[in-house]
């Protein structure tokens, strides 16, 4: 027979994943499509024998819905999202089961978008939303 707490933890964590499959489904269902972009460095560096460069960094692309916001009165006054274009609501799994870092980048509405600040929606520690303050990098070559 399971302990209590074990009990309590399967509930609270259900509960949470219910909520978190809520905030994206509202997400999909208002938002726009958007691509997260991770830029990923070869593994263990090295260099190309035929170049004799390093080399290039790819990137891993996860395709979800997200919302163009704005922050709010309690955010600015906080001194959050100071110099950004706008910030956008994002799904929990936005960047692919990878913690997303301002070295990422988010792509939509034909442009490239910068990642400046990060904040989540996190009730008892578990990520239910991801807002990124971004700043347009200019349109996608």
């Amino acid at each position: 027979m399971p302990s209590v707490l074990a009990v309590v933890e399967s509930l609270t964590m259900s509960t949470y994943a219910a909520t978190a499959a809520k905030a994206k489904a509202k997400l999909i269902a208002k938002g726009m499509p958007m691509q997260f972009v991770r830029i990923v460095q070869a593994e263990g560096g090295g260099f190309d024998p035929e170049t004799g460069l390093p080399y290039a960094p790819t990137e891993a692309v996860t395709d979800f819905h997200g919302v163009k916001a704005q922050p709010t009165k309690d955010e600015v006054q906080s001194g959050a999202f100071q110099s950004v274009s706008m910030v956008v609501l994002a799904p929990a799994d936005a960047a692919g089961g990878e913690e997303p870092t301002t070295a990422h980048k988010l792509r939509f509405g034909g442009h490239e978008w910068d990642i400046t600040e990060i904040r989540t929606v996190a009730p008892a520690e578990t990520v239910m939303l991801y807002k990124f303050g971004v700043k347009d990098a200019g349109a996608v070559a």
